[in-house]
């Protein structure tokens, strides 16, 4: 057994518990370790909020550690809803796993989720823990994927920048014209995942490089050209929903929110969470709809929530006035 396959088999699951369901379950995974597990909570109150199906849902969460408190916190959200919760544990190893800046380990368990899952889940929504959604998952989850084995937002804050772009070009293999998707929000076709043997890849290449955006970077080479376009609001993050002076002066950025619809999902992308500062409209605003209805602290330790700078208190302003369906 090779040292790929050795690493997979180690990711198995150490729990698991499944209630009788039908075909036409929603299965959306997340992961999180001890430090995430509020962030996660007001995620899944944000999609409880607003699905109606809620019934259909399954929860999956992807961890090495979360203590008992958490696991009955987690229960406890969504057992009046109707929904479920799965915690799936898996063992700790030392994978050699590339990580920076505010990534961890965690974000590569997406790549494992054809495994981690039983084989009867043929399609499942991945989301980052550092989200809201504001509309029915119900209506991602039905998306046709065109054959393809993903379907994801492309991130418009990487290819607005030439730097990035070239970047990628270089070390993916990517040409000009082609495009590069953020992994925050993943749509998963898992049989073809599985058939096409795309976690191997992943996990091969997650061994020996070292990508400047570790996961999604894996996740755009493997999958070159097996990826289908989502429609933009269903992943809005801060170069978009921020507006900010950077899309002032980005003729792509221009291009693409001037079709942008009402936000479905606003995705706090990059080392600014929403948890980590004071309450402010047109910034954090939906995020903190959400926080108060789980009712926990989301204050950033001792030294309490930052202020927003100059700088994004006005690109907040200008965000309330561009983009009127944010209304907080």
């Amino acid at each position: 057994m090779g040292k790929v396959e050795q690493v997979i088999n180690k990711f198995s699951l150490t729990k698991k518990r499944m209630n009788d369901k039908g075909a036409d379950d929603i299965h959306i995974v997340l992961a999180c370790d001890e430090g995430y597990a509020p962030y996660a909570m007001v995620l899944i109150q944000s999609i409880l909020d607003n699905t109606s199906q809620i019934h259909k849902i399954y929860f999956h969460i992807l961890t090495e550690s979360l203590s008992d408190k958490w696991q009955e916190a987690f229960e406890g959200l969504v057992k009046s809803r109707q929904a479920q919760v799965l915690v799936h544990i898996m063992q700790k190893i030392d994978t050699g796993f590339y990580v920076n800046g505010h990534l961890s380990r965690a974000a590569y368990y997406r790549l494992l989720i054809g495994s981690l899952l039983p084989e009867s889940i043929q399609r499942c929504i991945y989301l980052d823990c550092d989200l809201v959604v504001l509309d029915d998952i119900a209506i991602l989850w039905d998306y046709f994927l065109e054959e393809k084995t993903l379907g994801a937002v492309p991130d418009y804050g990487i290819l607005s920048s030439k730097r990035s772009m070239d970047e990628k070009r270089k070390v993916l293999g990517l040409h000009v014209g082609d495009s590069y998707f953020n992994s925050g929000v993943l749509l998963f076709d898992l049989q073809k995942w599985r058939d096409k043997g795309y976690e191997k890849k992943a996990m091969q290449e997650a061994q020996v490089h070292t990508y400047r955006h570790n996961d999604q970077d894996i996740l755009n080479h493997i999958l070159y050209k097996d990826w289908q376009v989502l429609p933009l609001e269903w992943n809005v993050i801060p170069p978009l929903f921020l507006l900010g002076f950077k899309i002032l002066g980005n003729r792509i950025l221009r291009h693409v929110t001037s079709d942008l619809g009402a936000p479905k999902i606003l995705h706090w992308a990059g080392s600014k969470k929403p948890w980590q500062f004071r309450e402010r409209r047109g910034f954090n605003g939906w995020y903190y709809v959400y926080a108060k209805r789980v009712k926990m602290s989301i204050a950033d330790g001792e030294g309490g929530l930052k202020e927003l700078s100059i700088h994004k208190r006005v690109e907040s302003w200008l965000a309330r006035k561009f983009y009127k369906q944010l209304k907080v």
